[in-house]
């Protein structure tokens, strides 16, 4: 029998959620399936994924992440078959061959014969799914992974990929005393050890440097990475190739729950079914691309509130005929698409949350935690500028030596092609009283452009220290704006940055009065005593979201 739930069937969505139960003979029990289809239907056999602890997809963000990453077009239509666990979680995970020391896993065997003869067939003609192995993969997290692993293992007709989240490879059948020897003991290693290649299988293994702090050897590395480490030695015996048929990849600071877990999510996908947009990450890059994670770890700990999520390293940007970095900054809960929040766009995503940037940071994600307590919540779509790039990009016109005047393309890509991405999915507030735009500096000034030739597209603007001296055009073309709908218009400047910025401030909000802005719509923020810098500008962004949106 079974009873079907539907959930996050979004028209906007490339997924549908849908929740079942599934009466298994093998287990005598009801097992809850969290399923993720394609929401449009697919001809052929689609390729799929199964994952133990199916109750936590929505922790590790398996919804948004597949939406996600089939709308940057770096995973091919895929099913997702999340099986919940049940209160024998520990009976019914571990290895086929033997229950440990304790006697937990002894119905691992059971577990197995449900995935292989109930639930894989009942998937196959009820969702679609592709039944080569190559296409299909298993995978879960820590003892959810080392089922994954050893059915795999059991049973490598049906699955050609394995992904392994912190596994749990420590599972043993003597306690970690006396005579016990981690090279007969461990119950995975030593089924690799006594069966033979199992052709085909490719392995994708992640580990944290934080899993745990247990270092039963001594040797200075926790067991979490050595057991993982040990397995690779494994298979590398066995006659799989270090490189092609091995990805491993330890996170440095990663912990054993589901911030971590959910940051290597979209890695595992792409390395499963993205074909050849997997980019393969080793220890010694994941530590110097620490900041290019899913989740900034560092960031996080400082937002308690906060998600830092990488959307994209390489978001395309067709106006501009480049790619770019952009971070998504959100409420924690955003996920459950049960509320839907304002919606801030932001350049210089380098200098808003990430401590070791040259000239300092704004510390926003700090700024929208504590705003998160009072109950103000939004969402900051940061978007990384292009270093050398930066003033070609920004400036909406050329200057006498033909510098700049790539402003109107980046707004376009912002309006025509980011807003429409976020979105698709995020849980947006969409109209354009909700919808923001905002930088400093040459930022500033691209922002203005962006409300005098886009208008339609942003009601609200955060115009921190513009540098308006780049190009008197701007001033003209203020001239020329008549205000057909209505926009609150933040300004701040500082009285020690430059000579004129108060000034040129002053001449462009009288400029916007003159063509019909209400003067209550063109705030004011003078402080004397500040300087041209990233901090000062964090400290003013909290007043700017209050008076723009709050």
């Amino acid at each position: 029998m079974n009873h079907h739930q539907s959930q996050n069937n979004d028209e906007n969505q490339y997924f549908d959620h849908i929740e079942q139960t599934y009466y298994s003979n093998f287990l005598r029990r009801d097992v809850v399936l969290s399923i993720f289809l394609p929401h449009k239907k697919e001809p052929s056999p689609i390729q799929a994924a199964f994952f133990n602890d199916g109750q936590d997809m929505e922790a590790v963000q398996m919804y948004s992440t597949l939406n996600h990453l089939y709308d940057l077009k770096v995973i091919n239509p895929i099913a997702v078959i999340g099986i919940h666990c049940s209160a024998l979680r520990i009976d019914e995970y571990g290895c086929i061959s033997s229950a440990d020391y304790m006697n937990r896993g002894d119905k691992a065997h059971d577990f197995s014969r449900f995935v292989i003869e109930e639930l894989i067939p009942y998937c196959r003609k009820s969702f679609n799914i592709s039944s080569s192995p190559k296409d299909i993969a298993f995978a879960g997290f820590s003892l959810g992974g080392l089922a994954a692993l050893d059915i795999s293992w059991h049973y490598p007709q049906y699955f050609n990929k394995i992904g392994v989240f912190s596994g749990s490879f420590w599972w043993r059948d003597k306690p970690a005393e006396g005579d016990y020897n981690d090279d007969i003991d461990r119950i995975m290693h030593r089924t690799i050890q006594n069966s033979s290649k199992k052709e085909g299988l490719k392995f994708w293994l992640q580990t944290g440097t934080k899993d745990e702090t247990s270092d039963r050897n001594n040797n200075g590395i926790i067991d979490s990475i050595d057991d993982t480490l040990d397995i690779i030695k494994e298979l590398d015996k066995k006659g799989y190739d270090i490189h092609d048929d091995i990805t491993y990849v330890e996170i440095t600071d990663g912990e054993h729950n589901f911030n971590t877990w959910s940051a290597v999510l979209p890695n595992f996908l792409t390395w499963a079914f993205g074909g050849n947009d997997y980019v393969k990450t080793d220890r010694q890059q994941l530590a110097e691309r620490r900041h290019k994670m899913w989740f900034h770890l560092d960031a996080m700990s400082e937002a308690p509130n906060v998600d830092i999520m990488l959307i994209s390293d390489k978001f395309d940007m067709p106006q501009l005929g480049k790619k770019r970095a952009v971070w998504a900054l959100l409420p924690k809960g955003w996920d459950s698409f049960t509320e839907r929040y304002p919606v801030m766009y932001l350049h210089d995503a380098q200098n808003l949350f990430n401590k070791n940037a040259p000239f300092g940071m704004w510390g926003i994600h700090k700024v929208m935690s504590e705003m998160i307590d009072q109950g103000k919540k939004i969402i900051v779509i940061a978007i990384e500028h292009g270093d050398e790039e930066r003033i070609e990009e920004f400036a909406p016109f050329a200057d006498e030596n033909g510098t700049g005047g790539s402003g109107k393309r980046y707004i376009n890509f912002i309006v025509d092609t980011l807003v429409p991405y976020i979105n698709r999915n995020f849980p947006s507030k969409q109209d354009r009283e909700n919808t923001g735009i905002g930088g400093s500096s040459m930022g500033g000034l691209v922002s203005l452009y962006a409300g005098l030739y886009r208008p339609e597209a942003f009601g609200k603007y955060m115009i921190f220290s513009p540098s308006l001296w780049y190009s008197s055009k701007i001033f003209a073309l203020a001239k020329r704006v008549t205000p057909f709908l209505k926009s609150m218009i933040y300004f701040y400047g500082g009285g020690k940055e430059s000579e004129t910025l108060l000034d040129e401030i002053d001449e462009l909000i009288e400029i916007l009065k003159d063509r019909g802005f209400e003067g209550q719509h063109l705030p004011l923020k003078i402080n004397h005593d500040a300087n041209h810098s990233e901090a000062v500008w964090g400290q003013e962004f909290e007043e700017a979201m209050n008076i723009l949106f709050y």
